[in-house]
């Protein structure tokens, strides 16, 4: 006959490690677990990398709009109308957004100069608008920005 205590004492012995199973289902909660955080911080870096791209398409029609108010109102029309321009990197100075195949100059920026329908007089106001299109992260991307610009002071 066994006695309780022998009993008690296989028990004890069964209770100490652990079983297959268990490791097992550890080890698929622990890949499961890093797999997940893989993927999080992939899209994260992907998302980075979007808003990284916006902020130089948006620094880059700032400067281009700048440099198009600065610039005296007769030369617009001449000048900016139908001019490319290539998003570059503030301190390093380097080519940053690739423009779209297909395009005509190669560069991603595009300034077109507009005479708007009213007044119509290309002597008082022109309708300036300045575009990136560029191949991004997430496939073509594109931003714009228009501007209203007039000459002060001319009479009709």
């Amino acid at each position: 006959m066994v006695s309780i205590a022998r009993i008690g004492a296989r028990a004890a012995v069964r209770r100490r490690g652990f079983t297959l199973v268990d490791v097992l289902v550890s080890t698929s909660l622990l890949v499961t677990a890093a797999l997940g955080m893989t993927g999080i911080a992939s899209f994260t870096a992907q998302m980075r990398r979007v808003n990284d791209e916006r902020a130089v398409a948006v620094r880059a029609l700032d400067r281009e709009a700048a440099a198009i108010e600065a610039a005296p109102f007769d030369d617009l029309l001449d000048v900016h109308d139908g001019r490319g321009f290539a998003v570059l990197g503030e301190q390093t100075g380097r080519v940053m957004l690739r423009a779209q195949a297909g395009d005509a100059d190669g560069f991603p920026g595009l300034v077109t100069v507009t005479v708007p329908d009213d007044p119509g007089d290309p002597n008082r106001l022109l309708d300036v608008m300045v575009r990136i299109d560029w191949v991004g992260s997430f496939g073509p991307q594109s931003l714009s920005r228009t501007l209203r610009l007039s000459r002060l002071g001319v009479g009709g």
